[in-house]
């Protein structure tokens, strides 16, 4: 017992260590949807939603096609702890990776003999490269939590069958629940199960292994009822139609995948976040007929393994039965990814473990194992380092999938967070060029061609967006910004309006109302807007700012300063905070309007912004007298 708590800390230490840089990753990709922008993961009232309306509520924007409620749920949490600190989100999911390892070693010094196997395997799982995705992209936790909780399914399901004891089943139906309610990938579970007891506990017979078929019932009763709500949460089961609005093109493609599948088992290099393909719309695709050789070669090799080891045969159907759920028969919104390998590693690991195992010399086994070791973890630090600052990943990525549209349009995003407005067209037009049906692309492309002042073709390809996506509320922004430009108050009111009613807890809508009804002087609905903007943004020294200055406009200073003062709460360095407070305490409290300006003067040397200080030292000076200083 002593060996195995010595062997399991030894992984779970390299695993830290070798996910170190990953903690300091920001957010990536559609981290942005799903955690930064998406408001409902900041209060409780919303976790009914993440259950009845996922599709409003999983995302900043309407994301169908996806029911992960738990995975939600966890990003809430995070919310509550971290704030909208990237470390905190990484943490989480590194934690979950650590836990995936401690059950995966348990579960197999249950189900094999062989000690030395749990030791290799779980290096192999915990260190692989190709794991990397999973763990340190934070919208990929559902990849994580879906094997927690089916690996405790498993646990409990091989101690149920041990001793018949009815609590066991029943603790091992809500694991397979809450792995379920983590991603839907974890229907594969009871086959998983069902693999391992045909070969080992059967060893291969059909007959035997079918004879014992009530045992697997409640978990096939428990699929079900997962589906059929499933199908009522989302009111389809597909994400999207066929690759190529063909069933044989889809899967004439994936068996191509399938053998990048096998080839990042091997040799996981060139790790890419998008795959890109041109369809194999014929059998006699050369590609295909070759990947089909291939798989084909190692199906029959792990056929006749049934009557040997069985480890093979292991190795290579748990990858083929992890991987059905994303294999496209059921159309997926990506062709492959390497997340989708996290489950899969383990049977690929299962089957090298085995290998390594026979190597009797114990020296020998030492080196091999070592040398492992310092391959794997290389080229997942090597990776993780990548992850961790967005401009560099994304043109990394855009080096590696010159043809990704996805690279592209992420990498206009980075560039126009970065101000860098002429790199971030370059890059959006690139990805409407790759995909002109790419609506995150069209809104960005829309939304850099009006802060650089071409507002006819911004609202354009704004429209062209809303064409595809009605309910895309960058573009609807973007079509009333564009409208305001040209002094069309009206229009861009009623663009603001459509967006505010799809995402109404996105407050750049509000604020863009706010902006509308202050320049129409509609005092009292700019007021409301920024009111609202600030409920959904409370922690925005900016929101509390602007409406100080609608009150200021009104002369109604005590409310303004209130305000101004609020922000300076949040950001004691926020400079036009502090000025207009200053000014606005100048009559009704000029002792504290200089202190004001005293620490204006001393906030603005510290950040080195330029400030006319004779003007200021003059006007403090004012106010002393006026207090008799």
């Amino acid at each position: 017992m002593k060996k195995q708590y010595l062997q399991i800390s030894l992984i779970l230490l390299l695993t830290v260590l070798v996910y170190l840089p990953a903690l300091k990753a920001d957010f990536m990709y559609d981290d942005r949807f799903f955690v930064q922008e998406n408001t409902k993961i900041r209060d409780w009232k919303y976790v009914g939603e993440y259950f009845a309306n996922s599709g409003r509520s999983i995302a900043s924007i309407f994301w169908d096609g996806i029911w992960r409620p738990l995975r939600t749920i966890t990003y809430l949490v995070d919310y509550k702890v971290w704030g909208l600190n990237p470390f905190g989100f990484h943490l989480t999911s590194l934690l979950w990776h650590l836990a995936n390892i401690t059950l995966l070693y348990f579960l197999l010094g249950l189900l094999f003999k062989d000690k030395r196997l749990p030791l290799a395997v779980c290096l192999i799982f915990a260190l692989h490269p190709v794991q990397t995705e999973a763990v340190t992209w934070i919208s990929s936790r559902g990849d994580l939590m879906y094997v927690t909780f089916g690996l405790l399914m498993f646990i409990l399901h091989h101690r149920y069958r041990e001793n018949k004891r009815i609590y066991l089943l029943g603790l091992s139906l809500l694991s397979l629940t809450l792995a379920l309610l983590s991603k839907e990938t974890a229907v594969v579970f009871p086959l998983l199960v069902m693999l391992y007891d045909w070969l080992f506990d059967q060893r291969g017979r059909i007959k035997t292994f079918l004879a014992g078929w009530k045992i697997y019932l409640p978990y096939l009763v428990l699929l079900a009822v997962y589906l059929i709500t499933r199908r009522l949460a989302l009111g389809r089961v597909s994400q999207c139609p066929y690759w190529g609005d063909s069933l044989w093109t889809t899967i004439f493609t994936m068996f191509r995948a399938a053998l990048e599948y096998v080839r990042l088992l091997f040799l996981p290099l060139w790790l890419k976040v998008d795959y890109v393909y041109d369809l194999s719309t014929s059998l006699l695709d050369w590609r295909v007929l070759g990947s089909l050789a291939i798989l084909g070669s190692i199906s029959l090799l792990a056929a006749r393994d049934i009557k040997g080891s069985r480890f093979l045969a292991f190795g290579w159907l748990w990858p083929v039965i992890g991987l059905l759920p994303v294999s496209n028969l059921l159309p997926l919104t990506a062709i492959m990814a390497e997340r989708f390998l996290y489950l899969p590693v383990i049977g690929f690991a299962v089957w090298a473990g085995f290998l390594l195992g026979g190597v009797r010399n114990q020296k020998v086994f030492q080196m091999v194992v070592i040398t492992l070791i310092l391959l794997m973890a290389g080229l997942t630090i090597k990776r993780n380092i990548e992850w961790q600052e967005p401009l560099k990943f994304w043109r990394t990525e855009t080096g590696r999938s010159p043809d990704s549209y996805i690279a592209h349009g992420n990498l206009g995003n980075i560039l126009f967070l970065n101000e860098d407005m002429a790199g971030a067209e370059r890059e959006y037009r690139r990805a409407v060029e790759l995909d002109s049906t790419y609506d995150n692309a069209l809104s960005g492309l829309a939304i850099t061609c009006a802060q650089l002042q071409k507002y006819q073709e911004g609202e354009r390809y704004a429209q062209k967006c809303l064409a595809l996506n009605p309910g895309n509320t960058n573009a609807l922004l973007t079509v009333g910004i564009c409208r305001a430009a040209n002094d069309d108050l009206d229009s861009a009111e009623i663009y603001f309006s459509r967006a505010t009613n799809a995402e109404p807890e996105n407050e750049k809508g509000w604020i863009n109302l706010g902006i509308i009804h202050k320049r129409q002087g509609n005092w009292g609905k700019a007021v409301s807007d920024y009111e609202r903007a600030i409920r959904i943004q409370p922690g925005a020294p900016t929101l509390y700012y602007e409406l100080g200055t609608i009150w200021a406009e009104q002369n109604e200073l005590t409310k303004a300063a209130a305000l101004w003062q609020r922000a300076l709460d949040i950001d004691p360095d926020f400079l036009p905070a502090r000025m207009n407070l200053a000014l606005a305490l100048e009559k009704s409290d000029p002792a504290r309007a200089a202190g004001e300006w005293e620490i204006f003067l001393q906030r603005a040397g510290a950040q080195g912004q330029p400030v006319n200080q004779a003007l200021v030292r003059k006007r403090i000076a004012e106010l002393n007298d006026r207090t008799g200083k």
